[in-house]
């Protein structure tokens, strides 16, 4: 019996958390067809994934960027663009699941994608020839969860949390009562996330309860206006971060990040 409860739950926590975006794969925009190389690299478990990297110009850091819930490598494409443009260098790794990643039956798991980018991190090392200390951590949305579990194993040269939760359950809670309309959370996945609630969630993604053990300069940003992730929970990060640079933004939205650009390009350029 209890067997049997532990697979309704996982089953449960599978839907309220991951919406793999395979569908969906933009090609290379133009503005990049020149510089983004294919690679592919192996996750610790002997899974193939997909990865996008950039070269960085005169010895600029390479950023390693972390995509969010319903994403994939190819769905946010202006940030590579907006890097490359300033002479950093970017890594975008995809996750198990996720994207052109070849993993068939495979479902995506917390304790997987970390796994996924600790390889992505040991693949710029060690195949690419990044140095730890040379690398940039970027992540958005769940991708910025992610991030802050990586950069607790990591000395990197700095780590940046874009839109990001306290926790998987706050973040649930916050979109159902938010009444948000946003597609990838229709009524039945909505009614999963009002059950979550009551169940003991083995998948967390805590950012709030690691995030004090990241030693690297650390911006936090958010904007106001989103409807998927409360704003106060980048302030919360924050607080318990203790020093970590905070923006927060008056204009944007959860569904793009032009508002923030600036922001992280005046955090590189004083590294």
């Amino acid at each position: 019996m209890k067997r049997l409860i532990d697979k309704i739950v996982d089953k449960i926590e599978t839907r309220v958390i991951y919406y793999p975006m395979r569908k969906y794969f933009d090609p290379v925009m133009p503005e990049l067809e020149k510089v983004v190389e294919n690679h592919s690299f192996d996750s610790n478990c002997g899974i193939t994934l997909d990865g996008w990297y950039i070269k960085s110009q005169q010895d600029k850091p390479v950023i390693l960027y972390c995509h969010g819930l319903a994403e994939n490598i190819a769905f946010f494409q202006k940030p590579y663009q907006i890097l490359s443009e300033n002479g950093y260098g970017v890594f975008a790794g995809e996750y198990r699941a996720h994207g052109n990643s070849k993993a068939k039956g495979i479902i995506p798991s917390e304790a997987g994608i970390y796994e996924d980018v600790e390889s992505a991190v040991e693949y710029l090392k060690d195949q690419i020839g990044i140095e730890e200390k040379n690398i940039i951590i970027w992540g958005r949305s769940m991708g910025g969860a992610i991030a802050a579990h990586t950069a607790t194993k990591y000395n990197f040269k700095a780590v940046i949390l874009e839109s990001t939760f306290t926790n998987i359950r706050e973040a649930s809670d916050y979109v159902v009562k938010s009444d948000s309309k946003h597609p990838v959370f229709p009524p039945y996945k909505k009614l999963f996330m009002r059950l979550s609630n009551y169940l003991p969630l083995k998948q967390k993604f805590d950012t709030a309860s690691k995030i004090h053990k990241i030693k690297s300069p650390l911006l936090i940003a958010h904007s106001k206006p989103d409807m998927i992730v409360d704003y106060r929970m980048a302030i919360e990060n924050a607080r318990l971060h203790g020093n970590a640079r905070l923006f927060i933004s008056e204009e944007g939205s959860h569904e793009h990040s032009d508002w923030v650009y600036d922001e992280v390009l005046e955090f590189l350029q004083k590294l």
